[in-house]
């Protein structure tokens, strides 16, 4: 059988339990696959530095890239190891001002400090940290979208 583990809202909790059972699925609090109702939201991101886990709250993240198989959550005072997708942070810190701009890279629209056009539909963003990270082509409009250019 295949475990998974349930993170979701108590009032959904027991149909969605049933509903996975039915079909196949054990549900355990050890489980390495985990199924994530969208919102569902913690107030704080988790964050390993140092062998240990912090809490970093949504607003003092800069950005969150995907370096090297490993995510890489980047504040003003340090840079910790995230433990979910550069998706998982997108969908679920939307509403906090997480926006994708390239495939390696989630940003905080409210951490940007400049915004710099480039060449072949692309802008160059420095962070308030003053490190740089691009927004793509596939993410341009998007981003002008978002952004209200």
């Amino acid at each position: 059988m295949l475990r998974i583990r349930l993170e979701c809202s108590p009032k959904n909790e027991q149909e969605l339990k049933k509903i996975l059972e039915e079909v196949g699925f054990t549900i355990h609090n050890e489980a390495n696959l985990i199924l994530t109702e969208k919102s569902i939201k913690s107030k704080f991101i988790f964050g390993t530095i140092d062998n240990e886990i912090k809490l970093i709250h949504p607003g003092d993240v800069i950005y969150i890239e995907s370096l090297n198989n490993e995510i890489v959550i980047h504040t003003l005072e340090n840079q910790y190891i995230g433990r979910h997708k550069l998706y998982e942070y997108e969908g679920v810190y939307e509403s906090d001002g997480f926006l994708r701009v390239h495939k390696s890279f989630v940003i905080n629209i409210n951490k940007i400090n400049s915004i710099k056009s480039t060449f072949n539909s692309k802008f160059l963003l420095e962070m308030c940290n003053k490190d740089k990270v691009e927004v793509s082509r596939s993410y341009y409009h998007k981003f002008k979208e978002e952004i209200g250019f």
